[in-house]
């Protein structure tokens, strides 16, 4: 089931964000650039205020999440979190919280989707390829560099 994030989500989203981020990103972001965790409490109710918040349930566990700002004068969906946990990727979780999040933008009269991505993480790059979104800008960064992707709705 997909359901809009309450308060008592957090501690589940920050566990989903950081463990996925710890068990992918570590592997291709340079030692001396990877953070961990990638995100705080503070941080994730900070993002609570400004952004919107889905996750997928199963027997009334979070396994997935996904964060994102919604800018009407752009006509923009902008992905900021969007996470499996470990355990539970590979099962199409992440597909199914993407058409539904997509479908939701368009009900809100949104034209575009856009997700910022590091380019060397292929699997995240894979799947919104996967999902119709294309490469639109590279973003030189120090630890390696940032791909935009998006997708027409």
């Amino acid at each position: 089931m997909i359901r809009e994030a309450r308060k008592e989500d957090v501690n589940s989203i920050l566990q989903i964000i950081n463990e996925s981020n710890r068990k992918s990103f570590s592997q291709v972001i340079p030692k001396e650039y990877f953070r961990q965790p990638i995100l705080t409490l503070e941080d994730l109710l900070q993002d609570f205020e400004k952004m919107k918040f889905l996750v997928y349930e199963e027997n009334g566990l979070p396994i997935g999440v996904a964060g994102f700002y919604v800018k009407p004068e752009e006509g923009v969906c902008r992905i900021r979190w969007f996470s499996v946990h470990p355990e539970y990727q590979g099962r199409g979780i992440g597909s199914k919280m993407m058409e539904f999040l997509q479908n939701e933008a368009k009900k809100l009269g949104l034209r575009k989707m856009r997700v910022v991505t590091l380019r060397e993480a292929y699997w995240a790059v894979n799947f919104y390829s996967k999902c119709g979104y294309r490469e639109v800008e590279r973003i030189p960064r120090p630890w390696g560099t940032d791909v935009v992707l998006e997708k027409e709705l």
